[in-house]
C-alpha cells in the first residue's frame, strides 16, 4: 500500500509518526515485560525447588523416626520443620 501523504497532509503526517513511535515504545515494554516475567516464574520455581526438598528431609525424618518406634516399641514426637510453614515469597 503506498502512503498518500497528501490527503491528510501535515497532521496526517504527525499522526503516522506518533503512531509508529507509539508501536516502538509499546514493543520495548513488551520485551521488559517477559523478561520480568520470565525472571519471576524462575524465582517462583526456586522457591517451590527449595519447600519440596524441606518437605522431602521432613519425610525421610519422620519415617526413620517410625521405623525406629516400631523397633524399639516407644513413643517419639513427630518432627516437624518451622521452614516448611513458611509462605512462598515472590
Amino acid at each position: 500500500m503506498k502512503d498518500i501523504v497528501y490527503y491528510y497532509g501535515r497532521r496526517g503526517q504527525d499522526v503516522q509518526s506518533h503512531t509508529a513511535a507509539n508501536i516502538r515504545q509499546y514493543g520495548k515494554y513488551i520485551k521488559e515485560n517477559i523478561k520480568e516475567m520470565a525472571m519471576h516464574r524462575k524465582m517462583a520455581l526456586d522457591a517451590l525447588d527449595k519447600k519440596l526438598v524441606y518437605l522431602i528431609i521432613e519425610w525421610k525424618i519422620n519415617y526413620r523416626l517410625n521405623k525406629f518406634q516400631l523397633e524399639k516399641n516407644i513413643q517419639v514426637p513427630e518432627f516437624r520443620s518451622s521452614k516448611n510453614r513458611l509462605p512462598i515469597n515472590y
